[in-house]
């Protein structure tokens, strides 16, 4: 049986909170490359054999090549990294500044940040407050059965569910609700309870690399206007009390019973599977030897269905009025082509099932081979991997363009289905082969349970 490594003796750096200093940015790099050393070391003596998940795609920290490039490019002396940080990819990006981590970090009086945060709307608090102001600070313990009323209240009137973004966006949004108080003279009472959406924020700041947004105050006033978002807000204060007071009352349309959902059922199942290295995309996937079916998932072929339909392609104008809205899509310029499919902007945006226009780019691939592609492309991705039964990132871009012909203002056209068959057997095989290739524990990599 293989022994645990140990971790060796200490190199002179000095832990204040939450932060690591170092008396240069060459003494930081060294303990940063320390550490990475330390957990190569440990990991490659914990693995299971013939595990493929390598440290390096899912996780990020003190020890990360990322991290160590920005100490030594803007001479951090600290650093200081957060367990979000953390337990994100190094290839994560902001879905609102969109900004890579690499645009994210930043120093603060010679330490670098590396911090994300779960940003969520602060209307949540006044939920909670509500059931506290007219029921008693033993509520939940008296009347347990209105905690999911509570739950559903909450869901039903957050303006957005809970999402992860950088520290930066998230002081964007505090100093945005200080430009409305200023501005409009919205007391801080109310904004107390507020909170902006992350498209909100997107259109009111100009990222830049390694440094916090400055919001445009004018572009502020300008959403919090146009949205009438102090109207809503004391809508939703209005209703909310409403709601209480019936509950105080027991008047509620909510069951007192709860039992088990199927996605109560499913994490169970994956605590014991994961104890037993079984999961789907492990080592083996017990569910799916043991069923002969996924309950509750369509069949992986899907992503083949209804590509022979057509829609109304857009007017010109309709398309302009489209990206005026959305900077982030306009500021890629009129030249930006999708890297797989090599469709413009003007040729990529459609028709959604809802007959509204849409248009997405999203990051694939790793490392060097990352591109951002079209949401018709990445709908190709995501089918062959699926039907692959591989990470997406097995798949390449010669995948997709093997069993795809692009169409203007449209989802991609299938070559065929014996094209479409063929390339899923190619990916199959190359994702068996490379399984069975030894795996190397080099610096850069090296793999962890």
């Amino acid at each position: 049986m293989r022994a645990i490594v140990t971790e060796t003796e200490q190199p002179m750096i000095r832990q204040d909170g939450v932060r690591l200093h170092a008396h240069s940015p060459s003494a930081l790099a060294n303990e940063m490359q320390r550490r990475r050393a330390f957990l190569r070391d440990t990991v490659t003596a914990l693995r299971p054999e013939g595990c493929q998940i390598y440290a390096r795609d899912h996780f990020d920290g003190v020890w990360a090549a990322g991290l160590l490039k920005a100490v030594t490019d803007l001479g951090a002396t600290g650093i200081e990294v957060n367990e979000w940080w953390a337990s994100l990819a190094p290839d994560w990006l902001c879905p609102c500044c969109q900004r890579p981590k690499a645009d994210i970090v930043h120093l603060s009086n010679g330490v670098l940040i590396a911090k994300a945060v779960e940003h969520h709307d602060h209307f949540t608090s006044y939920v909670s407050r509500s059931f506290t102001r007219d029921l008693g600070a033993e509520w939940g313990k008296n009347k347990p059965h209105l905690q999911d009323i509570q739950r559903q209240i909450t869901d039903t009137f957050s303006a957005f569910s809970p999402v992860m973004i950088c520290e930066s966006c998230n002081q964007a949004d505090r100093d945005a609700k200080t430009i409305v108080g200023t501005h409009l003279k919205v007391p801080k009472d109310e904004l107390e309870y507020f909170s902006f959406s992350v498209d909100e924020i997107r259109s009111f700041i100009r990222p830049a690399k390694n440094r916090h947004h400055a919001p445009d105050s004018r572009k502020v006033v300008k959403v919090f206007e146009t949205k009438r978002k102090r109207e809503a807000l004391r809508f939703r204060i209005e209703t909310v009390d409403q709601q209480v007071r019936l509950a105080v009352q027991n008047i509620h349309w909510r069951s007192p019973e709860s039992h088990p959902s199927g996605g109560d059922v499913y994490e169970g199942a994956w605590d014991l599977l994961n104890e037993l290295g079984m999961t789907p995309g492990g080592n083996f996937d017990f569910l799916a030897y043991s069923a002969t079916t996924r309950t509750g998932t369509m069949p992986a072929n899907t992503w083949r269905r209804n590509r022979d339909r057509r829609t109304t392609p857009p007017s010109e104008a309709k398309i302009k009025e489209y990206l005026a809205a959305r900077p982030h899509l306009s500021g890629l310029g009129t030249t930006w082509r999708c890297p797989c499919c090599n469709r413009s902007l003007f040729s990529i945006i459609r028709m959604n099932n809802k007959r509204q226009l849409t248009m997405l780019i999203n990051p694939v691939g790793r490392g060097d081979d990352r591109i951002k592609v079209c949401m018709d492309c990445l709908d190709v991705w995501r089918g062959l991997a699926k039907e692959a039964r591989v990470e997406r990132d097995e798949v390449t871009r010669s995948d997709v363009l093997a069993v795809i012909i692009p169409v203007r203002n449209s989802r991609h056209k299938l070559r065929s289905e014996a094209a479409a068959d063929e390339q899923v057997t190619a990916i199959m095989n190359r994702a068996a082969l490379r399984s069975e290739e030894t795996v190397q524990t080099e610096d850069n990599f090296y793999v962890v349970i």
